[in-house]
């Protein structure tokens, strides 16, 4: 897990998913969708559908719903915040030391890899 910790330091994690809101409880819901669904990527940008509208299917693409420590991860994960930023505002809103919360965040990474919402190799350009 050290070399992940080395791994990850340097970066400024950054969304990926451009289609996302909150649901009800305001926790993030992230949509990615295929390309052949145009229909639903129109609505999208007519502000006609929500992430969480039922008119969206597994054919269109995925939803993922996150929790409210995965959604505040999430949002943290804006380009500008560094891993030690978003350690230090992680452990002060959930009140954790600092390695709980980046074994918390790093965890959290590995698994948006798979579903690729988060890019951790994004570096800003200044």
């Amino acid at each position: 897990m050290t070399e992940k910790i080395e791994e990850y330091n340097e970066l400024t994690p950054k969304r990926r998913s451009i289609l996302w809101s909150y649901d009800e409880n305001k926790n993030a819901v992230i949509i990615g969708i295929k390309t052949s669904a145009e229909k639903v990527l129109q609505d999208w940008y007519k502000g006609e559908l929500s992430a969480t509208d039922p008119k969206i299917t597994k054919d269109d693409g995925v939803v993922i719903s996150l929790n409210s420590t995965a959604t505040n991860i999430w949002e943290l994960c804006n380009g500008a915040n560094t891993l030690e930023d978003i350690i230090e505002k992680y452990s002060k809103k959930y009140e954790l030391t600092n390695e709980k919360a980046r074994m918390d965040i790093i965890e959290f990474f590995e698994n948006s890899k798979s579903l690729g919402i988060i890019d951790v190799n994004w570096r800003s350009l200044d």
